[in-house]
């Protein structure tokens, strides 16, 4: 004989509050209820294994529409249906009328993690292990049929039961969760709205003490900087506790035990509150227990309410001793001891250290998370954040003590900078200035070839041989180092200048000076410039007016500056003066004065005559313009033999002799 035996068990919850004797009664059918459909569903008396968690909604790559899904869920690892946690479906509908918008199941994509407990031993104490899985789905909405004013939810069932050891609610293990989220319509007045949901980092594992004060942080943060604002709520249940089918809204709440509600989920003095700016929770709890609580985090733009997220938890309170009364030490490697703040490097490390005692234990923080594998006296950071440690005696559960913040500050990293530079390696010498850009520096290190300079610690360096060069700059108040870019320095190319050393011109006759120069030389300058077409030019030429003898410097200089002189003679071939020895100034019309052929080739030459006692009785001054007739001041010179000097220009030698006058 067979016997089939069907079972369809629903019961309402209600967020009411009851009398003493009908809640005793209703107790009494909960439990008749529950045996009857653990009887049938023998399995599901593993399902207790729920501890809370959030949904998520984020915008992803600025696509309009293009959302990411989360839902993040704690569970009891050690309840057997753990390895059962299996990703649902997330389903979105509209509030107006409740229309069904989108359903798709969650994937797994995250390995699953565990809640990093402050103290392990309490942990263990409160059966309290608790791991973390995230189910996630990649979306793109249609913005166009999410415009509705009232706007839209988010839901996630999960149809398992709740912690069996809750002591805040009815028939925990058969009471299921819903994760809930609403947001704005996604397209207003035509316009799309850009908008995610808070962020929550993960939970920190703690254990509240019986009659001792105890903060929670339970808050997250808006990417798009909207407000946030907290409350305590109602935790919500799906409609029938394993009906495995999804359901729109409304929502029913948990059925709360006498004593209890959402603004008492945890009874004390004061009892479980949240804080409606940050979201951290604080309670001295009166009692021990298991105790399940929900908050509202609203988000609110430009004041107006654009939507919400419920979060669950629950929190253990157990009895223990009092906390330690000494607040640990805390020290940063390299900085003074009072040092509040600290900064980390680019691709370096920083090291905090704990006052050392050997009968405590440590659990690190960073932002209010506790760090996993971080129980050492000493922690190594690479990231910024704000970072305390904090202590316990080992082996007894007590409520830890925390340190002061330290703020470690990231130094990013600067981009390699440029060196600034001067001058120039010549192939006979020069010099090469090198210079730091910036003024805010406690330290310079000069390098070549990848090795130290020794004792170069200025902001300048005198380069004088070539070689690759860095500089590496300690910032003086980070104390981070940031590297020059690497800069060859070279010798330019040897500049040689080629040219006779003399050149002779002829008058009237036009002659270019032509040396060869190398070196790619640029710029050109020739000294003195008088007599030449141009002096700012490697071949320029030289005037037909040249004056005998002058002697020209050419300097050539390179794109770099380095630069060669040279210099050349010349010299003028003129014709020859004719200077006759005696002249008859008698007025005859026949060699009446002294005359002197070819002397008009020399417009700056000078004569002179001298009488016997050196007395100079004629001088032409520039130029032999007026030639000597054998007179001075008016009065004819006895015949006789006179001295001469002849200077035809200021670099041609002198000619001297006689010249005698007859009458």
């Amino acid at each position: 004989m067979t016997i089939k035996v069907f079972c369809r068990i629903e019961f309402k919850h209600r967020s009411v509050a009851h009398s003493n004797h009908s809640l005793t009664m209703r107790q009494l059918i909960i439990n008749l209820l529950v045996g009857l459909l653990l009887l049938c569903h023998p399995n599901l008396a593993k399902c207790t294994h729920l501890v809370g968690g959030q949904l998520e909604m984020q915008a992803t790559d600025n696509k309009p529409g293009h959302y990411k899904l989360l839902v993040t869920i704690y569970f009891e690892t050690r309840s057997p249906a753990a390895s059962s946690l299996v990703p649902q479906v997330f389903a979105i509908y509209r509030k107006r009328d409740n229309q069904e918008m989108f359903v798709e199941r969650a994937i797994e994509v995250k390995s699953r993690q565990k809640v990093v407990y402050t103290n392990p031993l309490c942990a263990g104490k409160g059966d309290q292990q608790i791991g973390i899985a995230v189910f996630e789905r990649d979306v793109e909405l249609d913005i166009n049929e999410y415009t509705d004013s009232q706007g839209y939810y988010l839901v996630y069932h999960m149809f398992g039961g709740r912690s069996a050891q809750l002591n805040n609610i009815i028939a925990p293990g058969i009471t299921g969760y819903i994760y809930y989220l609403e947001f704005p319509a996604l397209k207003q007045a035509g316009l799309y709205v850009n908008n995610s949901s808070p962020h929550f980092e993960p939970i920190n594992g703690e254990l509240a003490c019986v009659n001792q004060s105890f903060t929670f942080p339970f808050g997250g943060t808006d990417p798009d900087g909207d407000e946030l604002r907290y409350s305590m709520t109602e935790p919500l249940v799906s409609p029938s506790a394993f009906s495995l089918s999804i359901k729109s809204a409304p929502y029913l709440s948990v059925d709360w035990l006498p004593g209890f509600g959402s603004t008492n989920a945890i009874p004390g003095n004061p009892s479980l509150s949240v804080n409606a700016k940050t979201g951290e929770l604080s309670v001295t709890a009166s009692q021990v227990g298991l105790f399940v609580f929900a908050v509202k985090i609203e988000e609110f733009r430009n004041g107006v309410k654009i939507g919400e997220v419920h979060r669950d938890f629950q929190i253990q309170v157990i009895d223990c001793p009092p906390p330690l009364s000494v607040r640990p030490d805390l020290a940063i490697a390299g900085y003074p001891l009072t040092a509040v703040e600290a900064y980390v490097c680019a691709n370096n490390s920083l090291t905090l250290t704990a006052e050392a005692n050997p009968n405590w234990q440590y659990q690190w923080r960073r932002d209010e998370q506790n760090l996993t594998d971080a129980t050492s006296q000493t922690l190594v950071v690479k990231e910024p954040g704000l970072y305390t440690v904090l202590i316990a005696v080992k082996n007894i559960c007590t409520k830890p003590t925390e340190s002061r913040q330290i703020a470690v500050i990231a130094d990013v990293g600067k981009a390699p900078f440029v060196l600034l530079k001067s001058g120039q390696l010549c192939a006979d010498g020069g010099e090469v200035l090198l210079r730091a850009p910036s003024e805010n520096a406690q330290r310079y290190e000069w390098r070549k070839n990848g090795s130290l300079l020794a004792g170069q610690t200025g902001k300048v360096l005198s380069v004088r041989e070539p070689g690759e060069y860095e500089l590496v700059v300690k910032d003086q108040k980070t104390g981070c180092e940031t590297k020059s870019e690497s800069l060859t320095i070279t010798r330019s190319a040897a500049i040689k200048i080629t040219m006779a050393d003399t050149v002779v011109v002829k008058t009237n006759v036009v002659v270019r000076l032509e040396p060869v120069i190398s070196g790619n030389a640029t710029w050109f300058r020739w000294y003195p410039s008088t007599y030449l077409s141009r002096s700012d030019v490697a071949q320029p030429e030289v005037s037909r007016n040249i004056p005998g003898i002058i002697r020209y410097q050419i300097e050539a200089r390179n794109a770099e500056g380095c630069n060669a002189k040279d210099s050349v003679t010349v010299i003028l071939e003129a014709d020859p003066i004719w200077v006759p020895n005696a002249f008859t100034p008698n007025l005859d019309g026949v060699n009446d004065v002294w005359e002197l052929a070819g002397i008009d080739a020399y417009p700056e030459a000078e004569v002179m005559v001298f009488n016997r006692w050196g007395m100079v009785i004629y001088w032409s001054g520039k130029g032999y313009k007026k030639p000597f007739d054998g007179k001075f001041n008016g009065v004819n010179l006895e015949t006789g033999v006179y001295t001469y000097v002849i200077r035809p220009a200021a670099n041609f030698p002198e000619r001297r002799g006689t010249v005698t006058i007859l009458r």
